[in-house]
């Protein structure tokens, strides 16, 4: 089969596993599917909703295997004290019971606090710059899909 084929059968199948929650990623035939700003906002709405978090910014970094994965950064509220783990584990729950699977953040990091940018908005670029410096996303068999993650 001749590789443009290969890109039209794969196109075609990408276009049909969408709807499904079922991304496509193939590099080698130019296929990707990118974390969609929408994708970003359900993610940040349900992690915002748990009552020990008071900011949160969700990046999309590359990954080698699903093209992109999502990283999720929260603050705890401020002037709680809030054990990160246990905030971890309790995110990590929520979400996976109010979001689609394909959704659901791959990290889940605690932060004290977000960086802004000279605007004062959240400064999305370091945060993906910091997330694409970690080390990969374990994958195989018995490997978690959201590993706890905290400093």
């Amino acid at each position: 089969m001749r590789q443009e084929d290969q890109r039209v059968f794969a196109v075609e199948l990408a276009q049909r596993l969408q709807p499904l929650g079922v991304g496509l990623d193939l590099p080698g035939l130019g296929i990707h599917r990118p974390q969609r700003a929408a994708e970003q906002v359900d993610r940040q709405a349900a992690l915002g909703g748990h009552p020990g978090v008071g900011q949160v910014a969700v990046v999309g970094v590359p990954d080698p295997v699903l093209g992109e994965i999502g990283v999720a950064f929260v603050v705890p509220v401020e002037g709680a004290a809030v054990d990160r783990g246990e905030l971890v584990r309790g995110l990590q729950s929520m979400v996976r019971s109010s979001l689609a699977d394909y959704k659901v953040p791959d990290r889940i990091i605690v932060e004290d606090s977000l960086p802004l940018t000279s605007m004062m908005k959240v400064d999305k670029r370091s945060l993906a710059d910091r997330a694409a410096s970690l080390p990969p996303v374990p994958r195989g068999r018995g490997a978690t899909r959201e590993p706890a993650q905290h400093r």
